[in-house]
């Protein structure tokens, strides 16, 4: 089961997509969200951006012109131009679980290292991480 953490934000996402695809009403109250980098919620809608940057394209890094900070949902949905932009399945929720999971971990490995030396840290591949994630706990959601 992954941290609480990485099950809220899979959660906020999942929540803030089916609110992008509740009609036009809701749409544009999370576009005036996304406008407002002051609102308590602006930082939900940048971990949803992240969540489509990388399901669209699975690597963030080399398209730099998808920035969570600067392109904004609207313009995520027509540069795509896939009308199933907000949408999502449950193999891709459990991947990005794991990618966050994995993430998490390999940002925690040094500072576990520095606080106990003699610490003895499991390393897992990525088959060995999904095997690890009741998967049918975090699918749920």
């Amino acid at each position: 089961m992954p941290p609480l953490y990485i099950s809220q934000e899979i959660m906020v996402v999942k929540f803030i997509l089916k609110g992008l695809t509740a009609g036009d009403t809701m749409y544009a109250k999370l576009l005036q969200v996304e406008a407002e980098p002051g609102h308590p919620f602006y930082k939900q809608i940048v971990m949803t951006k992240r969540f489509i940057l990388w399901r669209t394209s699975q690597d963030p890094e080399q398209n730099s012109h998808w920035n969570t900070r600067s392109t904004s949902l609207r313009s995520m949905r027509f540069i795509n131009s896939d009308p199933d932009t907000f949408h999502y399945t449950a193999d891709e929720m459990y991947d990005y679980t794991c990618k966050l999971w994995n993430e998490d971990q390999k940002k925690r490995l040094p500072i576990m290292i520095k606080v106990d030396h003699f610490a003895l840290l499991p390393t897992h591949t990525d088959e060995e991480l999904k095997a690890l994630i009741d998967t049918a706990a975090v699918l749920e959601y």
